[in-house]
């Protein structure tokens, strides 16, 4: 009885159990995989380039999308190509090559949040397309 509590409370708040629904962040993750995630480390560190985070797709906000953060408060993000470009410096680690069809495209990481965050009034995002991100005035 209050053993199934403890571990219902601790998944609720504090370890997400997620499935991974797309294969976006392949071959590292695969679509189906599941992971466990703290749901609280960002409340007491911030969250570092390259982590791997959960969040709600923004359009309908039902499906959990699994990325890796590349875009820190105030930089400028942009895909050129297969270059992944921040703030003018072009990474070149193999990881970020061939990104597909996305085209040329320059996002600017808002400083002070977005519908893609990883605490409430955060301001992190990951690679999305500009439609995808709705900015809080």
């Amino acid at each position: 009885g209050s053993a199934l509590i403890l571990v219902l409370i601790i998944q609720a708040f504090y370890l997400g159990n997620f499935l991974v629904p797309t294969g976006s962040m392949m071959p590292t993750i695969i679509p189906k995989d599941r992971l466990f995630g703290n749901m609280m480390i960002y409340k007491f560190i911030e969250p570092s380039r390259e982590d791997i985070i959960v969040f709600k797709e923004p359009v309908e906000n039902k499906v959990l999308y699994t990325k890796r953060l590349m875009g820190l408060p105030g930089e400028t993000v942009e895909i050129d190509g297969e270059k992944l470009i921040i703030d003018g410096k072009k990474i070149t680690d193999r990881r970020y090559s061939n990104l597909g069809e996305l085209g040329y495209n320059q996002w600017i990481v808002p400083k002070k949040g977005d519908r893609l965050t990883i605490e409430p009034n955060g301001n992190y995002v990951e690679l999305a397309k500009e439609q995808n991100i709705d900015i809080k005035k």
